[in-house]
């Protein structure tokens, strides 16, 4: 048995891989068992042939991560990014992606569906109305065009030097302390969204509809960058912040 707690650090990644490629006497993977990597980094990992058992992977970086050819039984992948991880002809016994994130580029096993198993497919276009995205792992991602309306993405984050926002439906949505620096949300809709606590600093804000939108303890946001929106006279903010727009009590 195999107890290893995830401390987000690269000797992480060493240990699993070493462990991974380890065989017992009759020359077969031995089993990782009980394997806590809950919220570590792991991108690129490689457990190709594995066999893992009772583990679980919570909210964890596991983009381009080797899953080829692995057994995986009772596994968990709760809110994981698995950007272009690669599943392929891998065994699935109990395994669950609860809101784990994907995109074109991960590779799951023939017939297994990912969003009947309450994956989030990450594309320009996609469909996640009233998706729960909580502390979600967006970085870089690419949702132009998506439908998000009332989705929760309270405290995800969503910066990045490539991430695209544009022309998304985040009407009624939930992006309260969520960390969106440099994101570019132009020509996105923020009707009636609740960005209190968000971070947008150097967000691209032109043409957006914050009508309704509720930006109270909005950080490093500017003046400039919120007269580029649409309807920014009709959104909430602090006393102090609406006396810098110009408008009345």
């Amino acid at each position: 048995m195999w107890r290893i707690q995830g401390d987000n650090s690269t000797s992480l990644k060493i240990a699993l891989e070493s462990l991974a490629a380890e065989k017992d006497a009759y020359g077969e993977p031995i089993k990782l068992t009980h394997v806590s990597a809950n919220e570590a980094k792991l991108q690129e990992l490689n457990l190709e042939y594995a066999h893992l058992y009772v583990c679980g992977f919570h909210e964890a970086d596991l983009s381009g991560a080797n899953f080829c050819n692995t057994r995986l039984e009772v596994v968990d992948f709760f809110r994981a990014r698995i950007f272009g991880s690669d599943f392929s002809h891998s065994v699935f016994i109990d395994v669950a992606f609860t809101h784990a994130l994907y995109d074109q580029e991960t590779k799951f096993p023939n017939d297994f569906d990912p969003q009947k198993a309450g994956a989030y497919l990450i594309a320009p276009g996609v469909d996640l109305q009233e998706g729960k995205l909580v502390n979600a792992l967006l970085w870089n991602a690419n949702l132009e065009g998506a439908n998000l309306q009332g989705v929760d993405l309270r405290g995800a984050t969503m910066s990045g030097m490539s991430n695209n926002w544009k022309r998304t439906n985040l009407r009624n949505a939930n992006l309260e302390s969520a960390r969106a620096a440099g994101i570019d949300l132009r020509l996105a809709d923020l009707s009636k969204a609740n960005l209190q606590g968000v971070n947008l600093n150097n967000a691209k804000l032109d043409g957006v509809n914050l009508q309704g939108a509720d930006l109270r303890g909005a950080r490093f946001i500017t003046v400039d960058q919120i007269r580029k929106s649409n309807f920014w006279d009709e959104a909430i903010y602090d006393d102090d912040f609406r006396k810098e727009l110009g408008l009345l009590s």
